[in-house]
C-alpha cells in the first residue's frame, strides 16, 4: 500500500466498496453495535467523528500561512465550480444528463477530499505544507 500514492486511504477503500458491492448486507446481519457502527445507519456517527477530530487538530496561528498558501486554490476552485455548475444547468438543466443530476455534479466537483490532501502531503509535501497540518 505504500507504493501507491494515498495508497494506505485508497486500497481500503476501494476493497470496502468491493466488499459492500458483493455482500451488501453483510454487517446488517450481526447485529448490535456492529450494524450500528459498520451497518448504514453509522454514517453520519462517522462523518461526525471525522468533523470533530479535524476540527480538534486546527492550529490557528498556522490558519494566515494556510489562507496565504491555498486560498487562490480554493478561490479558483469556488469560481470553477460556480461556473461549471451555471453551465452544466443551462445545457441540462435541473434534471441533468444520463441520470447525473445538476445537484450530484455540482458536489462532485466541489468535493474536497481532506483526508486524500493530508496522506499526499505526508508522502510528498515540504515543510511548510506538513507544519500546516499539525
Amino acid at each position: 500500500m505504500n507504493k501507491i500514492p494515498a495508497g494506505t486511504f485508497l486500497v481500503p477503500m476501494l476493497l470496502s466498496a468491493l466488499l459492500y458491492t458483493l455482500w451488501p448486507n453483510l454487517f446488517s446481519n450481526l447485529g448490535g453495535i456492529t450494524n450500528a457502527f459498520l451497518g448504514g445507519s453509522g454514517t453520519n456517527f462517522i462523518i461526525g467523528l471525522i468533523c470533530f477530530c479535524s476540527g480538534i487538530g486546527i492550529n490557528l496561528k498556522t490558519l494566515g500561512k494556510l489562507f496565504k498558501r491555498h486560498g487562490v486554490l480554493l478561490l479558483v476552485k469556488l469560481v470553477l465550480t460556480v461556473g461549471f455548475g451555471l453551465l452544466f444547468i443551462a445545457l441540462f438543466g435541473q434534471s441533468g444528463v444520463f441520470g447525473i443530476s445538476a445537484l450530484a455534479f455540482i458536489v462532485a466537483i466541489c468535493s474536497m477530499n481532506p483526508a486524500l490532501y493530508i496522506l499526499i502531503v505526508n508522502d510528498f509535501g515540504d515543510e511548510v505544507d506538513k507544519e500546516l497540518l499539525v
